[in-house]
């Protein structure tokens, strides 16, 4: 079997893809919070954005750079990482799945609740007396995750292939 111009194209084409797939990082992902009152009717929602997929045990805080977004609607109000009164909020996982929140902002509180094994919450507004407590059900949101690079790399070669006994067939 003879070497060509196009055979050398082709295998510098298929590195260039593997090289470009192994450059592919992870996107981040996001968990959208739904908060449902058992005290007091004033629930509400949110999303907390985390910089990498979570491995077995992660724990991400903004001052770690993990915690990109945090952020809730309860009772009209938002409240986010910039009027947060915690030093620096926290997110911690286990397997893929929230196990604590920790974000305080004069209102709002977050804290597992050891006896229900359940992400809880206090709402309390001084100012037109609304309150609330309940628990957290957290979801991640869709599918961010990036192809693995081998994946990437072995479309790549599947669709070279198929190029290339293309051209044979119609030679």
């Amino acid at each position: 079997m003879k070497f060509g111009v196009k055979h050398i194209l082709g295998a510098v084409a298929g590195l260039a893809m593997a090289g470009l797939a192994s450059a592919a990082s992870a996107t981040p992902v996001t968990y959208d919070l739904t908060l449902v009152p058992t005290l007091g009717s004033t629930g509400g929602t949110g999303f907390f954005t985390i910089d990498e997929q979570p491995s077995f045990l992660e724990h991400y805080t903004v001052g770690n750079g993990g915690l990109l977004a945090l952020e809730f609607d309860i009772d009209g109000n938002i409240f986010d990482l910039s009027n947060a009164n915690t030093f620096d909020p926290e997110v911690d996982l286990l397997a893929g799945n929230a196990i604590n929140i920790l974000y305080n902002s004069g209102y709002l509180f977050f804290g597992f609740d050891f006896g229900s094994a359940l992400l809880g919450y206090g709402y309390l507004n001084v100012w037109d007396g609304a309150s609330s407590s309940g628990y957290i059900i957290v979801t991640r949101q869709g599918s961010n995750d990036v192809p693995e690079p081998l994946t990437l790399a072995l479309v790549g070669a599947g669709l070279a292939g198929m190029g290339a006994m293309r051209k044979r067939k119609a030679a």
